[in-house]
Order: C-alpha cells, then sequence, then structure tokens
C-alpha cells in the first residue's frame, strides 16, 4: 500500500508522480546561473528526487515522510526566495528595475 501512495510514478496521488511534476516546472523556469551550477531550488529538488528515486516501500516510515515533507516546504521556500520579490532584499536580474 505504501508503494502506492509514495513510489508509483502513474498515480496521480503518490509523492513519486508529483516530484516527476515538480521536475517538468523547474525546468521551465529561468536560470540565473551560467555556470551549469544547481541553484539553490534546483539542489534541494535533487535531494528530494534521489530520496523518492531510491526509496522502497520497506524504507518508508513516518520519519522518511515526514523528512521528504521538510525537504518539499524547503523547496518552497527556495522558489518563493528565488522568484517572487521579498521586499527590499528580492533576487533581480542586473539591469532590471521594479516598475
Amino acid at each position: 500500500m505504501r508503494d502506492l501512495v509514495a513510489l508509483d510514478p502513474f498515480n496521480p496521488r503518490a509523492v513519486a508522480y508529483q516530484v516527476e511534476r515538480i521536475a517538468e516546472h523547474l525546468k521551465a523556469l529561468p536560470t540565473l546561473r551560467d555556470d551549469g551550477m544547481a541553484e539553490a531550488h534546483v539542489a534541494i529538488f535533487y535531494r528530494i528526487e534521489a530520496e523518492i528515486r531510491t526509496a522502497s516501500a520497506e524504507q518508508l516510515d513516518g520519519t522518511m515522510m515526514l523528512g521528504i515533507e521538510n525537504m518539499l516546504a524547503e523547496l518552497s521556500n527556495a522558489i518563493g526566495t528565488r522568484f517572487f520579490l521579498q521586499g527590499s532584499e528580492a533576487l533581480r536580474m542586473s539591469g532590471m528595475t521594479l516598475a
């Protein structure tokens, strides 16, 4: 049962399926780095993806799922910081001004 709700990449309600959808969305986002290194939100996503891809149903317990949940919250915060204005500390591409 745990494998269906967490690890089934074909079940839209499974974590693995949702992680694949997140990957698609992250690929569509612009990047500021031109050195090939992952930005903070992408690095967090890679950790989540690795955790899900390497997990087995036997490993899934409350602690592991809580860890994944915390990483997803961290990803959300990193995306918010990177792509949404945060007061005077907004990250903007050089040369861009606020209208």
